[in-house]
């Protein structure tokens, strides 16, 4: 029962349900949002979860799918993990809603928390460094043109390289 309504459970599996929920989300999301989440669901989602009743998904069975995914031969890591449980996750409330399941199992799973890694900036001389041996390389142009352009392009210059420039005045 959700709230007052009852619940109606389905023989739907996760795999028409999911492949349901992302073609109706289709317009609503931006089309690279759309391929990631069609790449998930197809590649990941389906082959490991795909056949089980909607209904009958137990938090210790997405539990179980968090853990193979990233201890598989060829691992996914902990980020895209944490992206596939906030897809189900949304999948699954919207089937709450739609009284499809009497929960959102995915409430009951703890995701992995991806790696925190710390962002270092390259100093003067790195980047000095990073530009002589460029030089030998086919896109020195568009490196040299972006460590010594102007203020027009200062915010670019700064998202290629992690760095903010000083805007130079003479």
């Amino acid at each position: 029962m959700v709230g007052d309504i009852p619940y109606s459970p389905t023989d739907q599996t996760v795999k028409d349900y999911v492949s349901q929920w992302l073609e109706e989300k289709s317009s609503s999301i931006e089309f690279g949002t759309y391929r990631k989440y069609e790449w998930l669901v197809r590649c990941h989602i389906i082959p490991h979860i795909g056949h089980i009743r909607l209904s009958k998904l137990m938090p210790q069975q997405l539990q179980s799918f968090y853990t193979n995914l990233l201890s598989m031969d060829d691992p996914l890591g902990k980020r895209s993990v944490l992206h596939i449980h906030n897809l189900l996750h949304q999948a699954l409330d919207r089937a709450v809603k739609w009284n499809l399941v009497g929960r959102n199992v995915a409430d009951a799973v703890e995701p992995p928390k991806p790696d925190f890694h710390e962002m270092s900036l390259w100093s003067e001389e790195d980047i000095s460094a990073f530009l002589e041996e460029a030089v030998k390389k086919r896109y020195y142009l568009f490196y040299h043109r972006h460590r010594h352009g102007n203020a027009k392009i200062r915010d670019r210059r700064d998202s290629l390289t992690g760095c903010r420039f000083k805007t130079r005045t003479t």
